[in-house]
């Protein structure tokens, strides 16, 4: 079996399903594509000053959410009066209204609930739009332009929420928009005196190239190729295929000690805490096995690939993930890596 299926299992166990599994569509235009005629920035703006009138739901006598823009800021005030007609049988509404006179709301009354929503709706789907216009073509100037008609809609939904609730959660742009979506991998090499450059060199590639093709355009990957003994003597951040060429073109091994795994986890758990992955998605670790590992299992996934003419299992952790690799496998040309079993 070629090195790169017995990797992508690997990953693919491991990690969740990193291949890129998207089609392609001929009968929807693609988001990113999608805003560069008049008309269709038009309508991508559209959706956030339709969100000025809001919508509707059960309980709501069919008003609109903007309803209650009016009915909490002016009833509760001295502004207005909204008398019950008919005895009560009409305009009293279960007596929201004098619950909205007399200061003696709670969460059930639906001028409270219907304003909540329509202000936060509103912001979720100004956030939205603004993410996709991140994510398109459009020329700076026209970004910018819609940013700003997006920022003050925004704004005067924070300017409600904040007269009437006072100190309220800030929503931020979405955070796990697709376009962005970037997943991290700690990839990690023994360099003690018992592992071979050469072997080192083919693993890093091979493991690189699976994880690169399963980019997309929702999908980029950040890698961190850690070189460690028995402590962590450097780590290279990979952003793409042009500087994993320039990092293997000047690849050089710094090492040759003891074999210790632990200064790479804490090292890992110190990065986590400092918050410099934005999702990471586990660590692999290629050694020939001979070496201390942790004593508890991390919080992230972890696999370990080792050389068969090397490997023992006698201290390898429960929790460890196991890819075993026969040495002329890393070995092999490429052409003979993409035919050869």
């Amino acid at each position: 079996m070629k090195i790169q299926s017995i990797l992508a299992a690997g990953l693919l166990m491991m990690f969740g399903a990193c291949t890129d599994l998207s089609e392609n569509l001929y009968d929807k235009i693609n988001a990113n594509e999608y805003g560069q005629t008049d008309s269709e920035i038009a309508s991508i703006m559209g959706r956030a000053y339709a969100s000025l009138r809001g919508g509707s739901f059960d309980g709501a006598n069919g008003y609109a959410f903007s309803e209650y823009v009016y009915f909490i800021s002016a009833i509760s005030s001295d502004e207005a009066v909204l008398p019950a007609r008919n005895g009560g049988a009409d305009w009293y509404d279960g007596g929201r209204y004098v619950q909205l006179k007399r200061h003696e709301w709670d969460n059930q009354n639906v001028a409270i609930t219907g304003a909540w929503r329509y202000c936060y709706n509103g912001i979720s789907t100004v956030n939205a739009i603004i993410s996709q216009i991140e994510g398109s073509s459009l020329k700076d100037e026209q970004k910018n332009k819609m940013f700003a008609e997006l920022r003050a809609i925004r704004a005067y939904f924070y300017y409600r929420l904040i007269d009437w609730f006072g100190n309220v959660p800030l929503i931020e742009p979405q955070e796990t928009k697709e376009v962005h979506k970037v997943e991290d991998f700690v990839i990690a090499v023994d360099t003690s005196m018992s592992c071979k450059e050469e072997l080192i060199r083919k693993f890093l590639e091979q493991t690189y190239s699976v994880l690169s093709e399963s980019e997309s355009f929702f999908r980029k990957i950040c890698v961190h190729i850690i070189q460690c003994d028995d402590k962590v003597q450097s780590d290279v951040v990979i952003h793409n295929q042009e500087e994993m060429e320039r990092y293997m073109e000047q690849f050089e091994i710094h090492g040759f000690g003891g074999t210790d795994f632990r200064p790479v986890f804490g090292y890992v758990n110190k990065l986590i805490a400092k918050k410099a992955f934005r999702r990471l998605r586990g660590l692999i670790y290629f050694t020939d096995g001979y070496g201390t590992f942790p004593a508890k299992k991390p919080l992230y996934e972890t696999a370990f690939v080792f050389l068969k003419e090397d490997y023992s299992d006698v201290d390898v952790p429960a929790w460890a993930m196991k890819l075993i690799l026969e040495p002329e496998q890393l070995r092999r040309t490429e052409g003979e890596m993409e035919y050869g079993y």
